[in-house]
């Protein structure tokens, strides 16, 4: 597995089994968010990587500056990123 660092462009390749659970608006955003390309604006305490969805989001679900988080397991590194 890749070791990914903040800053590092990655791909949500697969949504996590877990989004079915999540509120309907919440799934909709994760939806929208499958298959493209978000920086990682963190790694939380527990390693999962805090993507950056603002630009994909922030108008259609409303609010400024919206993340989400995920395991590594769900995202690839962009093309041309070093990853650690």
């Amino acid at each position: 597995m890749a070791t990914f660092r903040v800053g590092d462009r990655v791909r949500l390749t697969v949504l996590p089994p877990w989004v079915p659970r999540l509120p309907p608006d919440s799934q909709r955003v994760f939806r929208r968010c499958e298959d493209k390309l978000f920086h990682i604006a963190e790694i939380d305490e527990y390693g999962h990587l805090v993507l950056d969805v603002s630009g994909e989001v922030d108008e259609f679900a409303g609010g400024v500056l919206n993340d989400i988080r995920v395991e590594p397991d769900f995202v690839e590194l962009a093309d041309g990123e070093s990853g650690g």
